[in-house]
């Protein structure tokens, strides 16, 4: 499991919802123990991941997830990812 992590939520007061900062941290951090707790590894990925596909690509994997090959390239962090590769649990 994986979520996009901007920092907006804890420096926007419109985005919390009503909460203070500290309190969105905290029960984000809950919600992240109970899915973990489910035995699902978990990532967050940032602007500058997204700007990066190798850099995703790799925290993807971190988490278990391995791509479904199109072609006959070796998976894993480093080689090339071609477009019409999938990632899968």
């Amino acid at each position: 499991m994986g979520e996009f992590d901007g920092k907006g939520k804890y420096v926007q007061a419109a985005l919390r919802d009503g909460m203070t900062a500290d309190e969105a941290v905290y029960r984000e951090k809950l919600r992240e123990d109970r899915v973990r707790a489910l035995g699902h590894g978990f990532v967050r990925w940032r602007w500058a991941d997204l700007t990066d596909p190798g850099r995703l690509r790799c925290k993807l994997l971190a988490t278990g997830l391995r791509p479904l090959l199109a072609t006959g390239l070796r998976p894993g962090c480093g080689t090339s990812s071609p477009a019409n590769q999938k990632l899968v649990r």
